[in-house]
């Protein structure tokens, strides 16, 4: 009896540090998004929208492994799986977007190899990775990778046009190959791992064209800052991987 009553005095204060962990992490994201907001002289306003898009970040990102492992079933077929999976996929999504807004910001030539070559590496990518449906996430390393993009967005960086497309190549193959893993590990076929690449050709068409069309100052400063968020999640997850192996 009293040892039962320990293991349950254990747990709970295990549950309450686990609690106060994640109270931190989100603490000290908004403590960022604070000095983001300053940096980029964000006003008052704007700050309240950023905390409410932080927040669906903020839970996009919590729990990360479930999504990637699994593939959703919509019951409208494989092909529309597929397209579903890209967008209930925080490591994805992200690095979709976040190569959109990059190369909107490095002008109209980049984007149109951009559109072009991510969906393509990342089909190439799923092709690869369906050889060996083991459900390989690589979460450390999908997530250094949009959390890369991200910084690179928030500091303005202007690749040039073969750099860029050497980054979103080698983000496709590595995001597609994780996509094609873990798809065929839930049995899915390659019809589905199509509606996953042409998902991820609309996503970047449409980043990439509404950055590019966008000419006010302020405007190019709100992409910058969306890339930061981007930043932020990457370090959010990064701290949770963390976690998870402590």
């Amino acid at each position: 009896m009293n040892g039962t009553f320990k293991t349950r005095v254990s747990n709970h204060e295990t549950d309450r540090d686990s609690r106060k962990a994640d109270y931190r992490i989100m603490q000290s994201f908004e403590i960022c998004l604070f000095e983001v907001s300053k940096l980029f002289r964000i006003s008052r306003s704007g700050f309240r929208i950023s905390q409410a898009v932080s927040f669906v970040l903020f839970l996009l990102a919590f729990n990360p492994s479930p999504a990637d492992a699994h593939l959703v079933n919509t019951g409208f077929g494989t092909f529309y799986d597929g397209v579903v999976h890209l967008f209930i996929t925080p490591s994805d999504i992200l690095v979709a977007i976040g190569l959109g807004l990059l190369a909107g910001l490095c002008g109209a030539a980049a984007s149109r190899g951009v559109i072009v070559a991510l969906p393509a590496a990342w089909l190439a990518g799923e092709m690869v990775g369906s050889i060996y449906p083991t459900a390989i996430t690589l979460p450390w390393v999908t997530t250094l990778s949009f959390g890369i993009v991200g910084v690179l967005v928030a500091l303005n960086a202007t690749l040039p046009r073969t750099v860029m497309l050497i980054l979103t190549c080698t983000a496709g193959l590595l995001h597609g190959f994780v996509n094609g893993s873990t798809m065929a590990a839930a049995g899915t076929n390659r019809l589905g791992m199509l509606g996953a690449a042409l998902a991820v050709f609309i996503v970047i068409t449409l980043i990439t064209a509404l950055v590019v069309s966008l000419r006010a100052q302020w405007s190019r400063i709100v992409v910058r800052v969306a890339g930061s968020w981007i930043a932020a999640v990457g370090l959010l997850m990064l701290g949770w991987l963390v976690k998870g192996q402590g």
